[in-house]
């Protein structure tokens, strides 16, 4: 479905295909294509799936990424505690 978290991972037409939210017609027609395509479509979508996964939600990145919200909120508080 076309929404916010789901259009982050699935790239419509690169590595699956995303759907109109509440629209069962959309959702339909998605599933009859994906049941229609060639092996070697469903493979380039694995693939694509895949390198997107790695190059974007690796553990360590997502690791790296936490550490820099918390930095940035532990120098915000110090900042607001120096102020007092």
């Amino acid at each position: 479905t076309d929404v916010p978290g789901c259009r982050e991972v699935v790239l419509s037409g690169l590595n699956g295909l995303l759907c109109e939210p509440g629209d069962s017609k959309s959702l339909a027609t998605q599933m009859e294509s994906i049941l229609n395509m060639t092996p070697d479509k469903l493979h380039k979508f694995a693939q694509a799936s895949r390198a997107l996964v790695q190059e974007q939600f690796d553990e360590n990145l997502v690791i790296e990424a936490y550490l820099r919200v918390l930095e940035k909120i532990t120098l915000k508080s110090k900042k607001v505690a120096d102020l007092d």
